[in-house]
C-alpha cells in the first residue's frame, strides 16, 4: 500500500488524497492551529480522525504540516505524523507496548 512512502509532485499528492476514501470512512480534521511564519509560509497543526474500512478500527492522528505558497498557490507541503498509528490501524503491526 505504501502509505508511509514519500509522495512527490502535484499529481501524486492529488492521487493519494483521492484514495483516502478507499481506506477510511468519515475522515475529518479537527483541532486546527495555524502558525503564520511569513506571507508565504505557515505551520499547521491538526488532528485527523476516521474509521478504517477494513478493520473498523478508529484512527486518530496528530499531524504537523509546513506549507509554502507562491502567488496564491501551495508550492510545497511537508507533513509529519506518526506512521506507527497508520500501521496499527491497518493491522500490519500491534501497538508497541501493548500485548
Amino acid at each position: 500500500m505504501h502509505h508511509t512512502a514519500k509522495i512527490e509532485g502535484r499529481a501524486a499528492v492529488v492521487g493519494n488524497l483521492a484514495r483516502v476514501g478507499n481506506y477510511f470512512t468519515g475522515f475529518t480534521c479537527k483541532e486546527t492551529y495555524v502558525h503564520e511564519l511569513s506571507d508565504e509560509r505557515v505551520i499547521v497543526e491538526y488532528t485527523g480522525e476516521a474509521v478504517n474500512n477494513d478493520t473498523q478500527d478508529h484512527y486518530k492522528q496528530k499531524y504537523v504540516a509546513i506549507l509554502t505558497a507562491k502567488d496564491g498557490e501551495i508550492v510545497h507541503i511537508r507533513e509529519y505524523y506518526n506512521p506507527i498509528k497508520v500501521l496499527v490501524t491497518f493491522g500490519e503491526i500491534t501497538e508497541p507496548g501493548v500485548e
